[in-house]
Parts: structure tokens; C-alpha cells; sequence
């Protein structure tokens, strides 16, 4: 284009300016005034790629949205002023002012941690961060904490312990995190942290008992539980059970749940007691205990007679009461009680003393009436029906002369001549004598 003489383009007081703007000055504030030297109409516009800012025909730039320093912190406008076919440029340059307006952010809304209880008392054990865009000391963050266990850095957000931890006291810690900002008014935000202490064997196993005493019947099934220990150990770690002392045979054992049973059969008539020593151990701890263990009789053994056959003479004239013979028997059950009886014919002649298996006479004998007994001993044990044994029995009576001759007939009659020589056969007179040998010759 040609110019006429005396025209002159838009030209601006400055050819660029900077500004200062609040982050939270409302919409319709004025931001800057462009001018020109010479006055005149001119069409202003703004040369940005924002919609946050307008400018009118007087030249003023207002704000036409809210801003955020902590996303764009300052502006470039380009401000053209046409009047054609001519015109003229300048630049303000806006910049932000911070305010507090943005509250410390931590990384995590929660955390959580293990740590183990032995570490010494003034151990870090986690840092946290929180994070505060705004400038200056609004952007400045320090750290609290309400624990009495744990402490934080107040700057660099480091926790650590205070005192000693104790997971069998407290297994697990959730405290509270703070983080706040110097601004004016100061702002903040909190976290959670969770400490899970992890265990270290610090505390020995303890026996409920420091001696057990137990009864079991000796015909108690292999397998079957005897007794449950009973064991506290404030750590979290296995125990492991055995039996040291007093088990020489492997009779007993014990399951990792501390219960003792039977691994082998029992015989009372063997052996009628244990005291076994048990320890438990959480692999650095090592605790014992006693068991008595009293194993209780049951009748699990026949009686046995010592002779299967028992022969003896006895003079017939025994009075009754008299001791004929003895039954030997034994039972290793406890306190068997054994009884005897006889069966056979003529048993009733007879009579057992219980205490003693001594077989008596009941009545007066008579060898010419029952010469000889064939009799079975039964020796029988405590329980009904029990176990028995038997023993065959002879018992042969001697004879002894309690018998005087007898005649067949009380009176005899027999013819003589008168003049019959002494010593001349008169008759034969019959007597007879019911015992034996020397003792009926007559």
C-alpha cells in the first residue's frame, strides 16, 4: 500500500510489559492497559492461544476465567492494534503470583510396612513424601505423626521407632501422617501408615504344667491320645515336641499339635508306670516337663494252673476240714481274686479254702463206700464271665480198719455125738470184713 503523506501506523508506548497477576484474582480483573503514542481509533487484538484473557477497545486486558499457577505459572500476549491497512504489536508478559492454594499431597493415601521387633530403638523404618506445588514457603511441607511409638523427620519425612517394639504386645501399628504447609493460612493433608511387626524369637515356650500326671488302661488302642499338652509361646514360630527320658521302648509320641499318644501297645504286667521327661522347642528355647503315666491293670491274662494233673492218698478216717491238697495256680493280672471250684462226681465231698486253693474234706470219708475221686479243679479269675484253667484231680483213699468182721447169720446150729473126740470138726463158721490187706483178715 502507499501511504498519504502524514499517516502514521499504531505504535505502542512500550514494545513489550510484565505484569503480576494473583492465581486467584476472579474474572473481570484487570490484568494490564496497552497505549499508544498518538491517539487514535484503533481495533485491538490479542495474539494467544488462551481464552483466559480479553481485551477491549480502550486497550484493557481483563481475565475472563479463573487461573492456575501450579499449571501454566505465566503468559505471553501478543497485543495487535490494526488500523488499516496499518497496525502495531506489542507483548505483555503476565506472570502468576502463587497463593496458598494448593494442600501438601502425599504419594499414597495409605501405606503399609513390615518391620521386624528386634531392631534398636531409634531405626529408621519407612520415608514418606508429600508433594506442595505451590511456591515459596506454601510449598514448604513438614511432617507430624501421632505415635508415641514412632517419630518422623519433620522435614524429610522419615518415620522411626522411639522406643522398643513387641509384637506380642502390639503385632501391628496404624498411625496417622501429617503433612502441612507454611502458607497463610497454612494448609494440610494426612495418610495413613500401617506397621506390621514381624516376629523374632525373643520369648521362650512355657508349659501350662511343669508335672502331668495321667492314668491309662493297658489296653488302650496304639493311635489314641493320652494327654494334651498344653503350651503358650507369645511368638509366632512351630514347636516341635519330644520325649527324652523315661521311654526307652518307643511307647509314646507326640503330634506337632503337642498331643501324646500311644505308639505301642501296653503290658502292666511289663512294666505299670512311666515318668517321661518332655521337652518342646521353638528352635532356640529349649523347655521340659514330667509325665507320670500309671498304666491301669486290665484283665487281659487267663489264670494258669501250675500242674495239669494232681494225684494223693489220704487215709479215709480224715476228720472233716482236713487240708487233701493244694490247687497251685497264679494270674499276673492285678489283683486277680481268683476262686476255685470243683465238678465231678462226689465234687460235694469236698470244699475249696478261696484264699489259699487249699481243697478240704467236706464229710466224713469212707474208702468202702467211694474208694477213689476223679474231680476237676476250675481255677477262675476275678471278672464274670472270666478266664479259668483246670486241673485234673486224683484222690485215692487208704484204708484204715474202721471195720469188724461181720457174720452172714447171728446164730449157727451144728449135731455132735456126745462122745466126739475133743478137736473134732464141728462146723465152718463164715465172717466177713469190708476193709483191705492186714485189716480184714480175720
Amino acid at each position: 500500500h502507499v501511504l498519504k503523506r502524514g499517516v502514521v501506523p499504531p505504535t505502542f508506548h512500550r514494545r513489550d510489559q510484565h505484569v503480576f497477576v494473583s492465581e486467584d484474582a476472579s474474572p473481570g480483573t484487570v490484568v494490564a492497559q496497552v497505549k499508544l503514542v498518538l491517539a487514535m481509533t484503533v481495533e485491538y487484538k490479542l495474539l494467544c492461544e488462551t481464552s483466559q484473557f480479553s481485551i477491549d477497545a480502550e486497550g484493557v486486558i481483563k481475565l475472563t476465567s479463573t487461573l492456575d499457577r501450579e499449571a501454566i505459572p505465566s503468559y505471553t500476549l501478543g497485543v495487535l492494534a490494526l488500523k488499516p491497512p496499518l497496525s502495531g504489536f506489542t507483548e505483555v508478559h503476565v506472570s502468576i503470583v502463587d497463593v496458598n492454594d494448593c494442600a501438601p499431597n502425599f504419594h499414597s493415601s495409605s501405606y503399609s510396612i513390615n518391620t521386624a521387633e528386634n531392631i534398636p530403638e531409634g531405626t529408621s523404618v519407612v520415608r514418606v513424601v508429600a508433594d506442595d506445588q505451590d511456591e515459596g514457603s506454601s510449598g514448604e511441607v513438614r511432617y507430624s505423626i501421632n505415635s508415641s511409638i514412632f517419630t518422623i523427620d519433620p522435614y524429610s519425612g522419615w518415620v522411626s521407632t522411639v522406643s522398643q517394639l513387641d509384637r506380642e504386645t502390639t503385632p501391628r501399628h496404624s498411625v496417622l501422617l501429617s503433612a502441612i504447609d507454611n502458607g497463610d493460612p497454612p494448609l494440610s493433608s494426612t495418610a495413613t501408615l500401617v506397621i506390621n511387626i514381624l516376629d523374632y524369637n525373643d520369648s521362650p515356650p512355657v508349659f501350662a504344667e511343669s508335672t502331668y500326671m495321667i492314668s491309662v488302661k493297658e489296653d488302650t488302642p496304639v493311635g489314641a491320645t493320652l494327654l494334651q499338652l498344653s503350651v503358650t509361646d507369645p511368638d509366632s514360630g512351630g514347636l516341635d515336641y519330644y520325649v527324652t527320658e523315661g521311654d526307652e521302648h518307643s511307647q509314646f509320641a507326640i503330634r506337632s499339635s503337642g498331643q501324646l499318644y500311644l505308639a505301642q501297645v501296653l503290658d502292666r504286667e511289663t512294666v505299670d508306670s512311666y515318668t517321661l521327661r518332655v521337652v518342646v522347642t521353638d528352635s532356640k528355647y529349649v523347655v521340659q516337663t514330667v509325665v507320670h503315666i500309671e498304666v491301669i491293670d486290665v484283665n487281659d491274662n487267663h489264670p494258669k494252673c501250675l500242674k495239669s494233673h494232681i494225684a494223693v492218698a489220704i487215709p479215709e478216717n480224715v476228720v472233716p476240714g482236713s487240708t487233701v491238697l493244694t490247687v497251685p495256680a497264679n494270674d499276673p493280672d492285678l489283683d486277680p481274686q481268683l476262686t476255685y471250684y470243683l465238678t465231678g462226681a462226689h465234687s460235694t465231698h469236698f470244699y475249696f479254702n478261696q484264699a489259699t486253693g487249699e481243697l478240704k474234706s467236706a464229710i466224713s470219708l469212707d474208702r468202702e463206700t467211694v474208694g477213689m475221686y476223679n474231680l476237676v479243679a476250675h481255677v477262675q479269675d476275678r471278672e464274670t464271665p472270666g478266664w479259668e484253667c483246670t486241673s485234673q484231680l486224683t484222690i485215692m483213699l487208704n484204708d484204715v480198719n474202721d471195720n469188724p468182721p461181720t457174720f452172714p447169720t447171728r446164730n449157727y446150729t451144728a449135731a455132735v455125738p456126745e462122745d466126739y473126740p475133743v478137736g473134732s470138726f464141728v462146723t465152718i463158721l463164715h465172717a466177713t470184713d469190708g476193709d483191705l490187706g492186714m485189716n480184714r483178715k480175720i
